[in-house]
């Protein structure tokens, strides 16, 4: 019984964690129109330059007020927390993070680029400056 419930919670969890896509994929939904959100900060994204047609919303922290800031710009541009979006960061790792919790926060179609913008750049993806 204690394995069936550690396995049910597992489940849950894992089922409650954000999906990560790869270059191709993300180029695809691009090509419809999807949004992306590009959470590097603006001196990555002047340096390295961003994924066209992307939204330049930076976080850099995880505070309370951070979240709620950045939540409420991000607002803006998804309209609601039922429609899918993609977030970008330099290795995916920030993005995963962000992800989740977005995830646990209600957000329903949340992705995130796996290796970030490192891979699509190595990918010899299109990029803007």
């Amino acid at each position: 019984m204690k394995i069936l419930i550690l396995l049910l919670t597992f489940i849950s969890l894992f089922a409650n964690s954000a999906k990560s896509i790869d270059t191709t994929t993300l180029e695809k939904y691009l090509s419809k129109r999807a949004i992306i959100i590009d959470i590097r900060t603006k001196q990555e994204q002047n340096q390295k330059g961003i994924i066209p047609s992307s939204y330049t919303i930076t976080y850099e922290n995880s505070s309370d007020l951070e979240m709620k800031r950045w939540k409420y710009k991000l607002l803006k541009v998804i309209k609601s927390p039922n429609q899918s979006f993609a977030l970008i960061d330099k290795d995916g790792q920030k993005s995963k993070n962000l992800a989740n919790e977005l995830k646990k926060a209600g957000f329903k179609k949340v992705f995130y680029l796996k290796g970030g913008f490192n891979a699509w750049k190595k990918e010899g993806k299109r990029v803007i400056n």
